[in-house]
């Protein structure tokens, strides 16, 4: 049945009863939320499903236009600004996108941002549990994959302090070193300890202690016995 429900501040109602509004799937409220498996959205869309399972999908997107092609998929975007969108002389949105196609390309989601000509993924997660973070294309050997930040530091974490989001510990890959750097910019801030992994150096400006944790000197060994620490040789 169609028709106007009166019992519900005239809602325009669809059902499957011959009362309108006895068994009401779709509404759309005179305010112009529409609900589907419930009578009082609270939003411009609502939906609503009881799963029996616990999980079962709710709303379900599908592209058919190109099959289990490699990129095949479908997506939500997200606008501010119609004058924005696709297809706009400067479009600026953003959606996420599920690619579900076969073949050489693993099933994955994206986080996309458009702004202009300017085209950013920042994050993607993939079928096999591989994140990748700057990179659509992480690496399968581990879970996590950060993209060069710029061609001096590589992949970049920040380690911040505090609420004020202060920067205070940089890990990068240089290179072919691996760095951790102290101060607010990885630039400029201080190496406090880095590895080559070509010819195995290590550089550490600091002092270490063994036994003591206020070392006087590059390697400070100490032991409250008056024992030996350590032997150095050739």
């Amino acid at each position: 049945t169609i028709g106007t429900d009166t019992s519900n501040s005239n809602a325009f109602t669809i059902g499957n009863s011959s009362s309108v509004g006895a068994a009401p799937k779709v509404v759309i409220e005179t305010g112009g939320n529409v609900g589907i498996g419930t009578t009082g959205p609270n939003n411009i869309l609502e939906l609503y499903k009881t799963v029996d399972s616990g999980i079962g999908p709710i709303l379900q997107l599908t592209n058919t236009q190109y099959g289990n092609a490699d990129n095949s998929g479908s997506s939500i975007q997200f606008r501010g600004y119609t004058a924005w969108g696709p297809g706009s002389t400067n479009p600026r949105y953003s959606e996420i996108n599920a690619i579900n196609g076969s073949g050489s390309v693993p099933k994955r989601i994206e986080f996309k941002f458009y702004a202009d000509t300017d085209v950013k993924t920042p994050l993607a997660i993939l079928q096999t549990g591989s994140v990748g973070i700057g990179t659509t294309t992480p690496s399968t050997e581990g879970n996590l994959s950060l993209a060069a930040k710029t061609t001096v530091e590589g992949g970049h974490l920040i380690l911040e302090t505090g609420t004020s989001n202060t920067e205070a510990t940089h890990i990068d890959n240089a290179g072919d070193s691996f760095r951790i750097m102290g101060g607010t910019n990885a630039s400029s801030g201080s190496v406090d300890f880095s590895i080559n992994h070509l010819n195995q150096k290590a550089y550490f400006p600091g002092y270490v202690g063994f036994g003591v944790t206020g070392p006087s000197y590059p390697i400070h060994a100490q032991s409250s016995n008056g024992s030996w620490m350590a032997y150095l040789y050739n």
